[in-house]
């Protein structure tokens, strides 16, 4: 390898114009604060989950997205149009998501108010090794927010300027008429983006990230349009498949119907299943994605597995999807791994789930931890823990993180022997240490049978040790754990018990 012998360093990324968009959740910490401890978390999880399918749809993958605490802050140098379109489905959709993924009451969800602002920023690589850009866009963007009103949306000039042709936003300057906070430092002027321009959907050219944006703020015939315009730019693609014509004693000739027809087609335009896919996504139901579907089938147009996959989640129910699958097959494509967890998932009957789940296997494909995850979080089994748990340590993947789901389900069944059964076996598991801070009794009574009838039970010590130590009894939980460190033989096993035994309070 040469060496370099300039005594240069390497050239640094020069500052570039970066667009910020932060979004505020209205009142998040007085809400916050009304909230349970398993309120509160499952809000906070939601809150990942709700933002990470439209950052996906808007491809806004390579955007630096940060929670502050109360709100996001979502930086990308390209993406002006998308981050508005992200501020716009935040305003019209943030409360009717985060209500459907916590079960929370749509009152109980914040408002959010959001503000995009453009500046010079530097893109750096923090200690963590993570992209981030540092400079004037950001500190915009939170300093306007503080004139955002609620459910509002706000774009500083340069950003108005660079979207208007394809976005409404007010002409008058909010900035000059709103009282300014005293740490404003800086004269910011800010318009309200109001939504998409009109007229989006005729054109038949509308990027798949307006399209998804429109079906997602409620404007599904506006939606639909869009997409029945874009499908409709491309032709019907001629017949290519092989055909055999021969007559007995004549060489066999191998050649397309397109072609012996004598109507072989000019090129047409290119659009990838990828795209097709994100369009089909973008729709807001089942309906019109089945339409575009069966469109795609009858131009020719590309499609491959996920548009099927993607069809199978619009589906509105179980028997629908399984229509969806036979559609699939018919088009020439398998199910695939994300096909069945998909279908698992949207199945709430034990039996159904676990019966697609030997489906899955006999089609060669592995269910993982989210297809087992998905089976146990359904209503309550029929069978007892013991003949569940002996099936699933026999398949390939066995992981105990799933079995939360089904503790939870024996719980909800009231059925707390099957729980504390698994429980016994599992008990650094979350849902089992909150079983037994709930059932202390039950708890303690069915392992110490588990202890005094099984010799050296494999974890009868590791659960009674949980059991003391979430239930405050702290030399009880010192002796039984450090009975199971001597006898753990799984690492991981071993370096929860270490971590407990060094939680303990004393010596």
């Amino acid at each position: 390898m040469q060496t370099d012998t300039t005594g240069l360093k390497p050239p640094e990324k020069l500052s570039q114009t970066v667009y910020c968009l932060s979004i505020d959740l209205v009142g998040s910490t007085e809400k916050g604060l009304d909230l349970r401890s398993w309120e509160a978390d499952k809000f906070n999880l939601a809150l990942v989950e709700q933002i990470q399918p439209h950052i996906k749809e808007l491809q806004l993958d390579h955007a630096v997205v940060k929670f502050t605490g109360d709100g996001w802050l979502v930086m990308s140098p390209t993406a002006a149009s998308q981050l508005c379109c992200l501020a716009l489905i935040f305003r019209g959709a943030f409360q009717q998501e985060m209500a459907q993924l916590t079960g929370l009451p749509i009152e109980r969800i914040p408002r959010i108010r959001a503000t995009l602002c453009g500046g010079r920023d530097r893109e750096v690589s923090i200690p963590t090794g993570q992209k981030d850009y540092v400079g004037d866009s950001a500190r915009r963007a939170v300093r306007a927010s503080t004139l955002c009103k609620d459910g509002e949306v706000l774009v500083s000039t340069a950003v108005r300027d660079w979207i208007l042709r394809d976005f409404e936003v007010e002409g008058k300057n909010v900035s000059a008429e709103r009282p300014l906070p005293k740490k404003w430092e800086e004269d910011i002027a800010l318009h309200v983006l109001t939504g998409l321009k009109p007229g989006l959907e005729g054109g038949g050219s509308a990027p798949a990230e307006f399209v998804y944006t429109l079906g997602k703020v409620g404007k599904r015939a506006e939606a639909v349009a869009a997409v029945v315009a874009l499908a409709e730019r491309f032709e019907v693609l001629p017949d290519t498949r092989p055909i055999e014509e021969w007559r007995p004693g004549e060489p066999k000739k191998v050649g397309t119907a397109a072609a012996q027809s004598g109507k072989e087609h000019p090129p047409r335009p290119v659009f990838p299943a990828l795209e097709w896919n994100r369009v089909l996504n973008s729709l807001p139901d089942y309906g019109t994605a089945q339409t575009l579907v069966q469109t795609l089938r009858r131009k020719h147009i590309p499609r491959d597995v996920a548009t099927y996959t993607i069809l199978v989640k619009k589906a509105p129910d179980v028997a629908e999807a399984k229509n969806v699958l036979r559609q699939m097959t018919e088009d020439g494509f398998s199910p695939n791994e994300v096909t069945y967890n998909t279908l698992v998932n949207k199945t709430d009957d034990y039996a159904e789930a676990a019966r697609l789940v030997a489906e899955m296997k006999a089609a060669g494909i592995a269910p993982n931890q989210f297809t087992y995850s998905s089976l146990f979080s359904k209503e309550p089994p029929i069978q007892a823990a013991r003949e569940i748990l002996d099936w699933y340590y026999q398949q390939a993947y066995h992981g105990s993180n799933p079995l939360n789901g089904l503790i939870a389900s024996f719980r909800k069944g009231e059925r707390i022997d099957d729980a504390l059964e698994i429980a016994l076996e599992h008990p650094h598991l979350s849902s089992a240490q909150s079983l037994m801070k709930d059932y202390p009794v039950q708890a303690k009574a069915r392992f110490q049978e588990a202890k005094r009838t099984t010799t050296e039970h494999p974890t009868a010590d590791f659960a009674l040790g949980a059991l003391y130590r979430v239930t405050g009894d702290v030399e009880s939980a010192r002796l039984h754990l450090q009975k199971a460190l001597s006898a753990a033989q799984h690492p991981n096993q071993k370096r929860t018990i270490q971590n407990w035994l060094q939680e303990l309070p004393g010596v």
